[in-house]
């Protein structure tokens, strides 16, 4: 809904339109609708098939409901990373299996949970999930992603328990009502984000507590660091776990690993560079132990956290000395900007 852009999918050409913007303005969900019947009037040409997000709420699906029943049209609801992935196959012309790299901040998972830190094997006519980040408890639901310190604080329960250690920022938070929350389970939804688990680091520094922007606290965490540095940052050994044939890539030991005898709070540069090496290493592991169980050679990468320039260095660099072909996005952001062409693709080849 707040990085909305259009697509039209006619012959071999997708034509996407300029960035529309954050739908729950009614201005802006105007220009939507307005956009949709632009492209359609300069194109000369009426859709066959209509494509959206799966998500049971956002408005642009709700917009494609009611438009596909008015216009008596086939709709495809299309899973958020699914339409990543094959974003990024179709911009290079990718037509077999591939294994998809998948890392954003939030996506309507087919099991109704919020995904974010994806492996998929899939193509456009299909895919099916072989490995996620170990999700996370978000305290509070949206409120956790306006107040990272929830995250964090999930975080670092699931390492020390309830008896939390004596960080400075902890001082005039609720704790006990975070603590709480996640003990019984009440309005606490678990993500394999991978920018709530961007933001729960951050958090753990003291410098981020709530935000301003979104991503505001992963962005400016990243910026502590460099490629290089965390290029040469040692690293902590990764744990997969293979949990009901799920891959289960452990991010609680990563974290541990990280933050052990280091002064978070007043020097958070080493931490941010070891937590990006540390990541990267486990996300090429897991994917590469993946491609290879699979028998495919391509990866294709997505998603909003693939803006992290670390983690766009890192990765692919890390694949391809493991052999593999790496597939990024060019000409498309790896953002919701490139979600359309995903979503056109996948409603296409349902046909």
């Amino acid at each position: 809904e707040l990085k909305n852009a259009v697509g039209l999918l006619k012959d071999d050409r997708c034509f996407l339109s300029p960035h529309v913007g954050d739908v729950e303005n009614l201005s802006t969900h105007d220009f939507f609708t307005e956009t949709v019947r632009t492209l359609g009037s300069l194109l000369e040409c009426e859709p066959e098939v209509l494509a959206c997000d799966r998500h049971p709420s956002y408005l642009t699906s709700r917009w494609a409901r009611e438009e596909a029943k008015r216009r008596d049209l086939p709709l495809v609801e299309v899973q958020h990373h699914h339409a990543h992935m094959v974003a990024t196959m179709a911009e290079h012309g990718l037509d077999r299996p591939a294994v998809g790299l998948i890392l954003d901040g939030t996506g309507y998972g087919d099991d109704g949970t919020i995904w974010g830190g994806e492996i998929l094997i899939g193509e456009p006519t299909g895919f099916r999930r072989a490995g996620c980040l170990e999700p996370l408890p978000l305290p509070g639901g949206d409120a956790a992603i306006k107040a990272p310190w929830r995250t964090a604080v999930a975080l670092l329960q699931s390492i020390h328990g309830d008896q939390l250690p004596d960080l400075p920022w902890l001082q005039d938070k609720p704790v006990d009502m975070v603590i709480e929350m996640i003990r019984k389970g009440v309005n606490v939804p678990m993500s394999s984000s991978c920018g709530r688990l961007f933001d729960a680091a951050a958090a753990m520094t003291g410098r981020w507590s709530e935000v301003r922007y979104e991503a505001q606290a992963a962005v400016e965490f990243t910026a502590l660091t460099t490629v290089d540095e965390s290029r040469s940052a040692s690293s902590i050994p990764a744990i997969i776990d293979e949990v009901d044939g799920l891959s289960v890539l452990r991010t609680v030991p990563l974290v541990r690993g990280s933050t052990q005898g280091r002064d978070l709070v007043s020097n958070p540069s080493e931490f941010a560079a070891i937590f990006h090496r540390s990541l990267a290493d486990l996300l090429i592991d897991a994917t590469a132990t993946i491609a290879q169980r699979e028998g495919l050679t391509d990866v294709v990468l997505g998603g909003g956290t693939f803006q992290n320039e670390i983690l766009m260095a890192l990765i692919p660099e890390g694949l391809t000395a493991r052999g593999l072909r790496v597939h990024r996005p060019v000409q498309l952001s790896p953002n919701d900007g490139g979600l359309a062409l995903g979503q056109a693709i996948v409603a296409r080849a349902s046909l």
